[in-house]
């Protein structure tokens, strides 16, 4: 059955609904104020459906969706002002991309993502959109040929990663552009 609870103020603070001890339902939860922090759903004690939760003020803090207890497709979280600041996409409970964001909503970074460590593919932004860094990940570790860039477009410098390390030739630029130094890595 349903069952509610109170603040002192009279003012609710939980109401769930329980069939045979476990919650099956809407679960919601909210502020000594009244504000909502929590509206998520559950069948058989685990979360199934739509999962919502606020800050105090009532705006949306993440909105995810679950299948049989694990997140399932995108989970989106939010800053305080409403703008995003990240996003994960789940398949049965693992994650499998991820998006983060500056809080006026212009992308941050992007990668995937295998049993819990970024792989492949990354890319990473300025605020003002122009790319900062792009490389390869394998198993969380920086892998491969990386470029770095300055705000301006330029690029800062380049080089090779193996299993996170930076290794051999790295070739370093001037904000305008023009060739500076370059810099030798041991492999091990």
């Amino acid at each position: 059955g349903s069952w509610y609870w109170y603040y002192d103020n009279n003012q609710m603070k939980e109401e769930a609904s329980y069939e045979n001890g476990k919650l099956n339902g809407q679960n919601k939860e909210y502020t000594r104020d009244g504000v909502m922090t929590l509206n998520a759903s559950y069948k058989d004690g685990k979360t199934e459906g739509g999962y919502y939760s606020y800050y105090s003020t009532g705006q949306l803090e993440e909105h995810s969706t679950y299948k049989n207890g694990e997140r399932n497709g995108e989970a989106k979280v939010y800053f305080r002002n409403g703008s995003r600041k990240y996003s994960v996409m789940y398949k049965d409970g693992e994650k499998t991309h991820y998006k983060a964001y500056f809080n006026n909503d212009s992308l941050y970074e992007v990668y995937a993502m295998k049993d819990g460590n970024a792989v492949g593919d990354y890319i990473c932004y300025y605020n003002n959109g122009r790319v900062q860094s792009k490389g390869k990940y394998t198993d969380d570790k920086a892998d491969g040929p990386w470029v770095y860039y300055y705000r301006n477009g330029n690029k800062k410098y380049e080089g090779t990663y193996v299993n996170g390390k930076a290794v051999g030739v790295w070739n370093y630029y001037h904000t305008n552009g023009a060739f500076e130094h370059k810099e030798e890595y041991d492999e091990d």
